[in-house]
């Protein structure tokens, strides 16, 4: 409306966790992060809560691969995905809120305002801290990755789920490629690229033998700290690779559904289809947050990444 002022609030200097050995707990500002951001670097490690409650020997009951986030952005936005058994929310026993008139809101686990102030968007105000239970100890993920071409992998990571799950069989999965190179190239003038390149035998088979040094095929095993063990996103710096995402949010029993109206799609459609977008899906573990898109039940997430030129 014409005459209201808007005012922005930054909280990303809003840091800090006071540790409570005596009754396990941790009260984090909102500006606190809760992993490494690439684009702050490496010289505030020793501030984010993952570094400071391993260093107090406890550890967050699960963890997405939404590290570069602030604690007040990631508990009231619904960051948590990647799990149907585990969540960070778990440990999330306290949320203070600030309201538009500046009144201060101090609300606990179970009672209703705690479950409508957590995934609010900033409804009902601004986070100020989120406390959290410090009961888990530090531990470490043991397990494999299976990357398979496009056929039956050895191994289906289905099997024996409780719930309708896509299977793997028809799929590829890329779950987060970490490598680094340095590259020579002489400079070239422009061109316009062949629109039929990307969508021959050729461009398949030169793709598939880039990808198979990059994830090779077969079974990979890894064990190591919670926070490294699992696919993370502290190493895409968004100011270099920039992207916007789009998501939609279903049940879990459409999981197939919806996975096979993609493969479908991209099969008539191809290279035009996708481009150089790609699309993941993960699952979110139900909770009790009145706002959050998974309440009561277990959902996919398939998410679309759009590259932007910068």
């Amino acid at each position: 409306e014409s005459g209201r002022s808007v005012v922005f609030i930054s909280l990303e200097k809003y840091r800090g966790v006071v540790v409570d050995k005596k009754n396990k707990l941790a009260v984090v500002k909102s500006g606190t992060l809760l992993g490494l951001n690439p684009e702050l670097g490496f010289r505030i490690e020793n501030e984010t809560l993952i570094y400071i409650l391993d260093a107090h020997g406890c550890a967050l009951p699960g963890l997405t691969s939404v590290k570069r986030q602030t604690i007040g952005d990631y508990i009231a936005m619904g960051a948590d995905e990647g799990s149907m058994k585990y969540s960070l929310y778990d440990a999330v026993v306290a949320i203070r809120l600030i309201d538009g008139k500046g009144n201060i809101g101090d609300f606990r686990k179970p009672s209703d305002q705690f479950y409508a102030a957590g995934i609010s968007f900033g409804l009902f105000g601004i986070i100020s801290t989120v406390t959290f239970n410090c009961s888990t100890p530090r531990y470490y993920v043991k397990g494999t990755q299976i990357i398979s071409p496009i056929g039956y992998p050895s191994s289906d990571i289905t099997k024996g789920s409780s719930v309708d799950l896509p299977p793997i069989k028809p799929y590829r999965l890329f779950n987060g490629t970490h490598t680094a190179s340095v590259s020579t190239a002489l400079a070239s003038a422009y061109f316009d690229f062949d629109k039929q390149a990307a969508n021959t035998p050729k461009y398949y088979k030169f793709a598939a033998q880039v990808l198979n040094v990059i994830q090779p095929i077969g079974v990979q095993h890894f064990f190591d700290i919670y926070y490294r063990a699992l696919q993370q996103d502290e190493h895409l710096d968004y100011t270099v690779i920039a992207v916007a995402l789009s998501e939609l949010y279903f049940p879990v029993e459409n999981a197939t559904t919806i996975a096979n109206i993609l493969r479908n799609y991209y099969n008539t459609h191809g290279v035009k289809a996708t481009s150089s977008n790609p699309i993941e899906m993960y699952a979110h573990r139900k909770h009790e947050f009145w706002l959050s898109l998974h309440i009561k039940q277990i959902v996919f997430d398939s998410a679309g990444y759009i590259w932007l030129e910068i």
